[in-house]
C-alpha cells in the first residue's frame, strides 16, 4: 500500500500569469503576496473596499 499522500501539489510548469487579487488585508498582504512573489507569480491587480489598501 503507497502511503505517500503527496499532499503538496507540483507547481504548474508556467509563472507567467497575471494574478488578480481580491481583497488587501493583512492577509492578502503578509502571506498570500508574499508567496506569490516568492513563487515566482506577479500580481497585476488588487481590488479592495478601501482605495488607500489597495
Amino acid at each position: 500500500m503507497d502511503l505517500d499522500l503527496r499532499h503538496i501539489p507540483e507547481p504548474p510548469p508556467r509563472t507567467d500569469f497575471a494574478i488578480g487579487a481580491i481583497g488587501a488585508g493583512f492577509i492578502m498582504r503578509d502571506v498570500h503576496l508574499v508567496a506569490y512573489r516568492a513563487a515566482g507569480y506577479r500580481v497585476t491587480a488588487i481590488a479592495a473596499t478601501n482605495i488607500d489598501k489597495a
